[in-house]
């Protein structure tokens, strides 16, 4: 997606959630958050509590929850922790030359290593039967540019680390959605955002184009970190799944949509099912509204 597009969809107004707010919205973050921490979308979003610590591992966050879970939900409230956490597993970074580089060349080994980690918190969390989880997808970033920016004297050098990043992100975020969906939830598409298109020439067809995808490095001005108006896009996705989530109204369709959609049966046939139960919805409030200014009436 081009920057232009980005900004206009960072700018693009958000209606608010509908009903009460039925859990505190929790993002448990590395440095990520820490940038869309401070970027503003919605005046909502001043519930949102922000557990966010540079460089933090899966390791790091499941040693946090075990020590502070407890208490923090008893001051704050049933709880909806959405966790953005992987990064600093793949990667690791020397603390002297600041240089980073891949964990492991194990694929299987290192994913294995973060969807533990995911289902240690998801145990955390089954202890709270009124809490719930969520798991972010990663996003790519750049062993390359980091490390550029860090003045390595020949970045190249992590081109073949970088490939393989690329594949381990992918596969990441597969089993992340694999879990979302045995939690009913969901995660917003970052990736998405940073994938552009580019038209080149067929050596096979002369006079044929085709079209190449690459992610969109720019947006990175460090390799890692999102710039602002990348930031407010991707706080402005995950707005929207938090107003689905954590309000009530909102969160009851939600399940209803992401129960029917695994049930193998024509897409009408669901796609009705669903808006007989809005309808039921917007009844059963209308009844009790009717009531209320009934009751209301008759005082008088």
């Amino acid at each position: 997606m081009s920057l232009s597009k980005i900004i206009k969809f960072g700018n693009k107004s958000l209606d608010p959630p509908r009903g009460r707010r039925t859990h505190r919205p929790v993002i448990l973050a590395d440095s990520k958050g820490t940038k869309l921490q401070s970027q503003f979308v919605h005046s909502q979003q001043s519930n949102i509590t922000w557990w966010c610590q540079r460089g933090r591992t899966i390791q790091q966050s499941i040693a946090w929850l075990k020590a502070n879970l407890d208490t923090e939900i008893q001051l704050i409230g049933d709880i909806w922790l959405f966790v953005w956490i992987g990064t600093c597993n793949l990667t690791s970074i020397d603390k002297n030359t600041r240089y980073i580089s891949l964990s492991s060349f194990n694929n299987t080994e290192i994913i294995q290593q973060i969807t533990q980690g995911y289902k240690e918190i998801i145990d955390l969390l089954a202890k709270y039967p009124n809490c719930r989880v969520t798991f972010l997808e990663t996003p790519f970033y750049s062993i390359i540019n980091w490390n550029t920016k860090q003045h390595h004297k020949d970045p190249t050098v992590f081109s073949e680390q970088e490939h393989i990043l690329e594949q381990q992100v992918i596969s990441l975020n597969k089993e992340v959605k694999a879990i979302n969906t045995s939690l009913h939830s969901h995660s917003p598409d970052f990736n998405n955002d940073l994938y552009r298109t580019s038209k080149y020439r067929s050596s096979k067809h002369k006079g044929s184009t085709k079209q190449r995808k690459f992610f969109n490095i720019s947006l990175y001005p460090d390799g890692i970190h999102p710039d602002p108006a990348l930031a407010k896009a991707w706080l402005r996705k995950i707005l929207q799944q938090i107003f689905i989530n954590c309000w009530s109204s909102q969160w009851f369709v939600f399940t209803l949509v992401t129960y029917f959609s695994r049930i193998q049966f024509n897409w009408t046939l669901k796609f009705f099912l669903i808006i007989v139960v809005q309808i039921y919805i917007w009844l059963y409030w209308s009844l009790i509204i009717i009531n209320l200014v009934s009751f209301c009436v008759s005082e008088i």
